[in-house]
């Protein structure tokens, strides 16, 4: 997992970028990330959206990558890459 361009994205153990989190996402506080997994992938629909959000897609259909994430608690404050 590494921050690029102000985002989080989750890559492979070649470095192969899976998915990028959410603009929002901060690693929890004080922790050091362990290791992550793709636990599914979710088909979302236009119409499963609110349609005050319509205009902000870019597709009809589109997949959604949800990660399981481990952190493990720490004493140091987070780094910015782990």
């Amino acid at each position: 997992m590494t921050a690029a361009d102000g985002r989080w994205q989750i890559e492979d153990s070649r470095g192969q970028p899976l998915g990028r989190m959410a603009k929002a996402f901060v690693p929890p506080p004080r922790t050091r990330f362990l290791s992550g997994e793709i636990a599914a992938i979710v088909q979302r629909h236009k119409e499963d959206a609110d349609e005050a959000f319509h205009h902000m897609l870019r597709r009809e259909i589109w997949e959604v990558v949800v990660p399981e994430l481990v952190f493990q608690k720490t004493q140091e404050p987070s780094r910015t890459l782990y």
